[in-house]
């Protein structure tokens, strides 16, 4: 996406882990403040064990960008540029500093089993049961540990 034209894009908080225009005019570069949070998902329980590859996301002010086509081209071709339509979230806030690894996993397994419990909602699992969640972050990484706020989300459905 976006029009071929290159600006920086400081990080926002939070900063998620997942897989234009921007009102610079061609030719020039223009800065974004870093959003919150970071996204971070994917690789299931590989993932979780190292072993495989983890997305990681970031949100981009609404306030700055309209529409996807407003999105400065990545200039690393391994970056790519999506929308994300809306869905339903079950999150627990932790503090500490957490990885995308198995120990967060169960953090989220357990999490998806609370909502469960609940009986109106149910967990959204993908290929072979994987458990659809994310881990968000929103602190610099410098920030002490017991001072940085993380969510562990679980995407949820219904229970029709």
């Amino acid at each position: 996406a976006g029009g071929g034209k290159s600006e920086k894009i400081a990080m926002t908080a939070p900063v998620i882990t997942e897989g234009g225009g921007g009102g610079a005019a061609a030719g020039e570069s223009a800065k974004i403040a870093m959003t919150a949070p970071v996204l971070t998902e994917g690789g299931g329980e590989a993932a979780a064990e190292g072993d495989a590859p983890v997305d990681m996301s970031f949100v981009l002010p609404a306030s700055r960008f309209r529409s996807i086509e407003e999105v400065p081209a990545p200039t690393d071709p391994a970056v790519s540029v999506h929308f994300r339509e809306g869905r339903v979230l079950a999150v627990e806030r932790r503090s500490w500093t957490l990885e995308h690894n198995a120990e967060t996993m169960a953090l989220a397994e357990a999490l998806a089993e609370k909502v469960e419990a609940g009986g109106q909602w149910k967990p959204v699992r993908g290929e072979g049961g994987a458990l659809q969640w994310q881990l968000a972050r929103y602190n610099p990484p410098w920030t002490l540990p017991w001072w940085k706020t993380n969510e562990i989300m679980v995407e949820v459905q219904g229970d029709s």
